[in-house]
């Protein structure tokens, strides 16, 4: 428990601290007329001022399997189904909650404490330009709706939200919407034999034929530049960076949000994404592997694998910190969360001196329209990129909707893997990715220019493109 002082939880205590003082001056003396009335007085005060003190307290302590906070101005409800986890009501999605709030306000960190008892630690996790957000640590997950219901009280504080994990992978992977399950095991070994072939094949000719993202338009501007002094940040689940075609790279900043250490390679084979979107980005030129888009560029790699809205923010933070210019995000989750929104619109609008933040996320591989608060596809100033194929097509997979602001090449490709391999990469992170890499050569050519300018450019150059979706690549 922090040691600072809680006027609520302690005004009781202060009350007959206070009394028991005055009643053993009074006592000391000899009750005379004078000192008998005195005491008469002290015992109306103390019993008024102990009466006081149950008014403060009489609010019960709310221990409730359902919490509820706003949302974009909406109430969201979880239910608990046991211990931590929980669902959000009207839908099948769930969650699971830690003794953490996230808090916004423009107060001090130090104010936070007297708001309840409860809070025994305050941490500031992104500060933006008119507002901060905090983590609030409580004693424990049982006074969660407790300590919301009296936050939501106070005008200082402008929103206040459970810190929330949300059962999916946070990495948004490439998904066939045909569904798999009817296959027999038979037929599962063959699809991945065939696959590994289709690999083989690509991998003996890529050298010759070149990624089929790389068009002439980032080939030409390969003559001035390949993403020199541009500052791009990755949100992932981990980075091999002494991979040969990424050991050149200029590592600006490196941070594992999960273990607090400057360690972001993998633990395991299996989290390889964040080196596949770095090698699309980064992998050198050296007639060897693949090429990267701007090979150039410096990267801050962050390795943030879950989707606690906490660990979210503070990456946000860090990518700020390091001078990211663009920050690439190939993932998303099942549900956007307000918090994330405030931080990626106040970077696009603020970031770069003004000049804006590129913050690009994939659309999502579920192959469906996007829907209000869905994943963090649906943030207004975002960057977000669907797939097509080389038809130009959108691919089936593909997210689309009306908060997809553009699409780009995901169908398949190769890219950097863990331990010195290149295994296939597709979908919208594949779209992200070379979304980012080719902002990151506009940014080198001109580093005043204004992000919506950026944009305009590769838009003009038809490297991104507005498509009518109805159009399916097979």
């Amino acid at each position: 428990m922090s040691n600072k002082f809680h006027f609520i939880s302690d005004f009781p205590y202060l009350l007959c601290m206070t009394f028991g003082y005055l009643l053993k001056r009074a006592i000391k003396k000899p009750l005379e007329s004078k000192n008998k009335s005195k005491c008469k007085q002290i015992f109306v005060c103390g019993f008024s001022l102990l009466t006081a003190s149950s008014i403060v307290n009489s609010s019960p302590v709310i221990h409730s399997d359902t919490i509820v906070f706003q949302n974009f101005s909406e109430s969201i409800v979880l239910h608990k189904v046991f211990e931590q986890q929980y669902t959000i009501e009207g839908t099948k999605k769930k969650v699971t909650l830690a003794n953490r709030l996230i808090v916004k306000t423009s107060q001090a960190k130090e104010l936070l404490f007297q708001y309840h008892p409860q809070i025994t630690q305050v941490t500031k996790l992104f500060q933006g330009t008119t507002f901060n957000y905090f983590s609030l640590m409580l004693t424990s997950e049982a006074f969660l709706a407790d300590v919301i219901a009296t936050l939501q009280t106070s005008k200082a504080i402008e929103l206040v939200q459970p810190d929330i994990l949300q059962l999916q992978p946070a990495l948004e992977r490439i998904v066939d919407v045909k569904s798999t399950a009817a296959l027999t095991a038979v037929e599962k070994k063959a699809e991945r034999i065939a696959r590994r072939k289709k690999l083989a094949v690509e991998q003996k000719l890529l050298l010759a034929t070149g990624a089929p993202y790389l068009t002439e338009h980032i080939k030409n501007m390969w003559n001035t530049t390949q993403g020199d002094g541009v500052k791009v940040a990755i949100i992932d689940d981990g980075f091999d960076l002494q991979h040969s075609d990424l050991r050149h790279v200029k590592q600006l900043f490196t941070y594992d949000i999960e273990n607090n250490d400057t360690t972001v390679k993998s633990p395991n084979f299996y989290q390889q994404h964040g080196t596949q979107v770095a090698g699309v980005i980064f992998a050198e030129h050296n007639q060897q592997g693949i090429d990267g888009i701007a090979p150039k560029a410096g990267i801050i790699a962050i390795r943030q694998p879950s989707s606690w809205t906490s660990n979210t923010l503070l990456a946000f933070q860090l990518a700020q910190l390091a001078g990211a210019d663009i920050i690439n995000n190939s993932w998303h989750t099942q549900h956007l969360f307000e918090p994330i929104a405030d931080v990626v619109n106040d970077l696009v609008v603020n970031g770069r001196d003004g000049l804006g933040v590129a913050v690009v996320f994939s659309a999502g591989n579920s192959g469906v329209e996007l829907s209000a608060f869905g994943s963090e596809a649906l943030v207004d100033k975002a960057i977000v990129v669907g797939a097509t194929g080389e038809n130009g097509q959108r691919l089936a997979s593909s997210n689309f909707g009306d908060s997809v602001d553009f699409f780009t090449y995901g169908d398949s490709a190769l890219s950097t893997s863990n331990h010195n391999k290149y295994k296939e990469f597709s979908g919208t992170s594949l779209s992200a990715a070379i979304t980012s890499g080719m902002l990151a050569l506009v940014f080198s050519q001109n580093e005043k220019i204004p992000l919506k300018q950026a944009i305009d450019t590769l838009f003009q150059k038809n490297c991104l493109k507005i498509i009518n979706t109805t159009k399916i690549s097979h």
